[in-house]
């Protein structure tokens, strides 16, 4: 029996749903559709097996009309117990919309970056088949400061949350991004030129990190097939 996704697409500098749909789409079973925040409506959500939020470039704390129209639909879906993923973005309005913080950083997270995953019952599902350790994608200015304490961390670093999910709901947030892979990662550089930020994250274009990252594809598939 077929299962259908939807992936909503926030305004970004790059085109995270492309790369989404190629590791999704692996699946026979998975039928992935693409809605703009502005398109999504409440029935279009509420008929869907389960939502990935993607990443973007706005910010949950500046509350642009599309984003509490947005949040109000995923508060929604929430009480519908619809199963969801959140994406760097998608995670940070995930927290928001359970009551959780996000805020600015002192320094941005890109790059490659080691994190730490914790394996236990709630996270089973969705990191099945992973490491403990792995260097995925970051690309982000704003981290989650705060959690209620119905949520579980389910993977962090030294620049903050990385994973959690809800103890209530099939929600489940991510600030990384495991669909980026060394082709994706430089043509986001190139948009980026002229960051002074950037060079550092030049440099975890490593051979050993891009193979640690390539691994994560794997949640895509963990969470449409044992989540959804």
């Amino acid at each position: 029996m077929s299962k259908e996704i939807i992936c909503i697409t926030p305004p970004a500098p790059f085109n995270y749903y492309s790369q989404i749909r190629d590791y999704i789409r692996r699946n026979e079973n998975i039928m992935l559709s693409q809605v703009n925040p502005k398109q999504c409506t409440k029935n279009i959500l509420q008929s869907s097996d389960g939502v990935i939020i993607a990443g973007s470039s706005a910010h949950v704390y500046q509350k642009e009309r599309w984003q509490n129209d947005l949040a109000e639909q995923i508060d929604d879906i929430i009480k519908q117990r619809i199963p969801i993923l959140g994406v760097c973005f998608g995670h940070q309005l995930l927290a928001s919309s359970l009551g959780g913080e996000v805020q600015p950083m002192e320094q941005p997270e890109l790059g490659f970056k080691p994190v730490y995953f914790r394996h236990t019952d709630v996270s089973r599902k969705l990191f099945a088949d992973l490491p403990s350790i792995a260097t995925p994608f970051e690309w982000h200015w704003d981290t989650v400061t705060y959690l209620p304490e119905d949520t579980t961390v389910l993977a962090y670093n030294r620049d903050g949350i990385q994973s959690f999910a809800s103890d209530q709901y099939p929600i489940y947030g991510i600030q990384f991004h495991p669909e980026i892979n060394a082709e994706s990662a430089i043509q986001i550089f190139r948009n980026a030129s002229g960051d002074e930020d950037l060079n550092e994250a030049m440099t975890s274009l490593t051979s050993p990190r891009l193979k640690s990252a390539s691994q994560l594809v794997q949640i895509y598939d963990n969470f449409a097939t044992y989540i959804v």
